[in-house]
């Protein structure tokens, strides 16, 4: 009688693979301020938002306000307890998303208006 336990070398070449891009999405997922064990079980408008808030508080810190900051750190709490993510509802991620938008049209307001400027220093040099 053959042992069926055992798994080709294909098999395992397939299942090792598989692993291997597991891992690397769930760190780009990490890296992405999104926590991978919750992926799969919260609605899409969250995953958004929890990427928001993590972009926001990484790249554009220095344009939000106190209160603007301690919504966005209570977002990512509540969005990381398995048990309290489901009590949330959109409009707390879609009030994340507006605010996103919001502080990176700004940052881009920042950033036409300095090249503007470098732009002049150019020309008054020249």
């Amino acid at each position: 009688m053959k042992n069926t336990n055992k798994i080709t070398h294909k098999q395992f070449q397939i299942n090792h693979l598989s692993n291997y891009q597991t891992e690397i999405a769930n760190s780009w997922l990490r890296n992405s301020g999104i926590n991978p064990r919750n992926f799969d079980t919260i609605d899409s408008i969250f995953i958004k938002a929890q990427q928001t808030a993590f972009d926001l508080v990484k790249h554009h810190n220095n344009l939000l306000t106190d209160a603007q900051l301690k919504k966005i750190k209570l977002f990512i709490q509540k969005i990381q307890g398995t048990s309290k993510n489901k009590q949330l509802k959109p409009n707390f991620a879609q009030s994340i998303l507006n605010m996103g938008t919001k502080i990176k049209r700004q940052a881009h307001k920042q950033q036409q208006q300095a090249r503007e400027r470098i732009q002049a220093l150019r020309t008054i040099n020249n």
